[in-house]
């Protein structure tokens, strides 16, 4: 798999910072659903490993997955006022009264010190660290983050993040009989892809694919060179930086038709084939046509045919006194093209015209002329281009791509998995360079 650095991800960060004395804790369940603390917070997890992510039937259907894998804890405690801190499974918003579109949520369990103080009641509040910061300003904390304590006074509230932000949050837990004992919950949002847009250049120069129907398409221009893909992930807001990498695993579609040998690891799809022979000027057409019309499409004298071979090799011919020049000439360059090539050594040999049985053989060998097979993605082996093109027609009529690619991104706390289709547009660009008529000659 193909490995490309970048920065992304998005996860609620939670540190819990009171006062002066240092301790670490968090709190987990058991397998009966009970919560416990644990000192060492470097293990944080689940006991029962649920976590965030989408249903294998979003993946069936090509939509983009979304995977939160762990936060980090940083928990200090101030004399008075000890917190704990657990992330909330999705399964589990319904029930604390949290939306299913909430990005994230955790509970947070405050215990008041000494236990027989007479008043235990707190107070939970959320404000920005910075309020008149840039991203800050003008913007209402409660629609990002919230804090709902279970009960008036309670000492266990949930924290949800609604959506991402750029700017930490505080959440104030406070004694409500003494305020000077109070804890401070700082929460931060970790950058991560909220989706993936691409762009396309052909030759280095910027081009524009039209996306239809999932499926992002270029023209075919017959040129022996690669569109390139990059991707331009789009990001969340963030107070945190993540690092991540980018997996990348292609192959051309069932609908195309063609196998490729290997997973295809580079965004790309050729603007034309490879290999084949090369293009025919439109003098060499012409010859071609020539030769199949009047050497190999009618019955002529003996005479009359070595007349016409020796004008189709190019040489003035002697009709009973008259001088015949040829009507086309080939270039040095045009003979050594593989198709004129192969057809001069037809008409040079003469033994293919010694007798009926030899001209009807080499006739056969004349029309069953096989081009050089063409390249498709580097090692896929293409017949035709008339194949070609109606394989990539197959694929337009149903909606898919000629080649599918699998964009994995994956940072330390999130990953982002999507599906990339590259197709062609309906107007293949290209020339009309033979024709074959049914019948060359008409009688009256």
């Amino acid at each position: 798999m193909k490995k490309i650095l970048s920065g992304i991800t998005s996860f609620l960060l939670v540190g819990v910072l009171v006062g002066g004395v240092c301790a670490c804790g968090y709190a987990s369940r058991d397998k009966s659903g009970k919560w416990f603390g644990n000192s060492d917070f470097k293990s944080w997890h689940w006991s029962d490993n649920t976590d965030d992510k989408q249903s294998d039937d979003d993946k069936a259907d090509n939509k983009p997955v979304e995977t939160f894998t762990g936060s980090t804890l940083d928990i200090i405690e101030k004399d008075g006022i000890q917190l704990y801190s657990a992330r909330l499974p999705r399964a589990a918003y319904a029930a604390n009264g949290i939306s299913e579109t909430a990005d994230s949520a955790y509970t947070l369990t405050a215990e008041v010190f000494p236990d027989y103080a007479n008043d235990k009641s707190l107070d939970w509040s959320v404000a920005w660290q910075i309020p008149d910061s840039e991203w800050a300003t003008g913007k209402t904390v409660t629609d990002y983050v919230t804090v709902t304590p279970n009960t008036d006074g309670g000492n266990i509230a949930v924290c949800a993040c609604l959506q991402d932000f750029g700017e930490p949050v505080n959440i104030i837990v406070s004694s409500r009989s003494n305020p000077l004992v109070f804890g401070v919950v700082a929460v931060n949002y970790y950058q991560r892809v909220k989706s993936l847009s691409y762009s396309f250049s052909l030759d280095g120069k910027p081009v524009n694919a039209v996306e239809s129907n999932g499926v992002y398409k270029v023209d075919y221009t017959g040129e022996k060179k690669n569109y390139a893909v990059e991707i331009v992930p789009v990001y969340s807001a963030y107070t945190l930086i993540d690092t991540y990498s980018t997996e990348i695993s292609g192959a051309l579609t069932s609908t195309f038709g063609y196998t490729a040998a290997t997973s295809l690891t580079t965004l790309e799809i050729p603007a034309g084939l490879t290999g084949g022979d090369p293009e025919l000027t439109e003098n060499a057409v012409n010859w071609c046509n020539w030769v199949k019309r009047d050497e190999f499409d009618r019955s002529w004298g003996y005479e009359y045919i070595q007349m016409n071979r020796g004008l189709m090799l190019g040489n003035n011919v002697d009709a009973f006194g008259h001088t015949l020049k040829p009507v086309y000439i080939l270039t040095a360059e045009e003979k050594a093209h593989p198709r004129c090539a192969y057809y001069i050594s037809l008409i040079s040999d003469n033994d293919n015209f010694a007798n009926e049985a030899a001209f009807n053989t080499a006739k056969d060998r004349f029309n069953n002329y096989t081009p050089s097979a063409y390249t498709f993605m580097d090692n896929v082996s293409v017949a035709n281009y008339n194949d070609f093109v109606n394989a990539v027609k197959r694929c337009n009529s149903v909606n898919v791509g000629v080649v599918q690619y699998t964009v994995k991104v994956t940072g330390t706390y999130s990953s982002y998995e999507t599906v990339l289709n590259l197709g062609y547009n309906d107007e293949f660009k290209i020339e009309v360079s033979d024709i074959d008529l049914s019948d060359t000659q008409i009688g009256f």
